[in-house]
């Protein structure tokens, strides 16, 4: 089924995770400015995120295993909670309850628990909240049909969904040419800076 959508932004590698002195992330304020560009794009447009693997890090959370099936939603829970994280979290949920956005999240290897289904249904319940429009426009498992606009009950819908699966290839999804975006230059942190040869992203 063909994917369309007028805009498709693709972030990765976020690592949302660790405790204050060991997070690998350092770039909320860039973070934030650019969920809340997606989400206040035209409301007529279809939007989608991409968030390709690595959302969050469990390796990075204290006593890590590299498979903690029973430990994941507690771990979640901690991230989520955290004083850094916890605003990206809130601009992931405002951004998954605003008609025609979609969230698309592939797996890392630091996020693996993220394909286990009571570890994606309590995600889901933390970016969702109770939210009946929202959680109606959820996949039942791990495919990338949702991102259709599928409802449960498989008629078309105009609303959002957090689509959840491996890498989509190019042919299932259908979007605008790419284009060179025009960023402020308040998004260009030191960091970014320092990992494109001191250009910020406006002159890439």
């Amino acid at each position: 089924m063909q994917l369309d959508f007028d805009e498709i932004f693709v972030i990765s590698d976020l690592h949302l995770g660790g405790e204050p002195g060991h997070q690998i992330f350092a770039n909320q304020p860039q973070l934030l400015l650019l969920l809340d560009h997606v989400r206040q794009r035209p409301g007529k447009l279809r939007v989608g995120l991409v968030i390709n693997g690595d959302l969050v890090d469990f390796l990075a959370e204290p006593k890590a295993r590299y498979l903690d099936p029973e430990g994941a939603t507690e771990r979640l829970d901690r991230i989520r909670n955290d004083a850094t994280f916890r605003p990206i979290f809130d601009s992931f949920a405002a951004l998954v309850q605003t008609p025609n956005r979609f969230l698309a999240i592939t797996l890392g290897n630091h996020d693996l628990e993220l394909a286990l289904p009571h570890v994606r249904l309590h995600l889901t319940q933390l970016l969702c909240g109770d939210r009946e429009d929202a959680h109606a426009r959820l996949p039942p498992s791990s495919t990338t049909s949702c991102a259709s606009g599928l409802g449960s009950n498989g008629t078309k819908s105009k609303g959002r969904c957090i689509c959840w699966g491996r890498r989509t290839s190019q042919r299932q999804v259908r979007a605008p040419e790419p284009r060179r975006l025009s960023l402020p230059r308040s998004w260009c942190g030191s960091s970014t800076r320092s990992t494109n040869g001191g250009r910020c992203p406006s002159t890439w």
